[in-house]
């Protein structure tokens, strides 16, 4: 007598792994006990809580007009402009 073959269970689909993934983000939803540890990475924070992000704003600024002054883009502004711009850009939120 010939034995069967099992099938093999096929991989599942992006749409099944997307369905699951769902209902277990519904999931955590509702129930904000279980599933706590990998819930948090998907919050989001408004812009009033992430901490005002000055000084990243201040070093970009003085990135950008470092790069521009040694391209020679910026060359015939004086340092009062350029500390107006560094200061307005830091000082930017949007």
């Amino acid at each position: 007598m010939v034995a069967r073959k099992k099938k093999k269970k096929a991989d599942p689909s992006w749409d099944e792994i997307g369905k699951s993934i769902g209902k277990k983000i519904e999931m955590c939803s509702k129930d904000d006990k279980s599933c706590k540890s990998w819930a948090k990475h998907f919050e989001s924070k408004s812009c009033c809580e992430s901490g005002g992000g000055f000084f990243g704003r201040l070093l970009f600024i003085i990135g950008v007009v470092c790069a521009l002054n040694a391209t020679g883009v910026m060359t015939g502004l004086s340092w009062w402009i350029l500390t107006l711009l560094i200061a307005g850009f830091a000082l930017m939120k949007l």
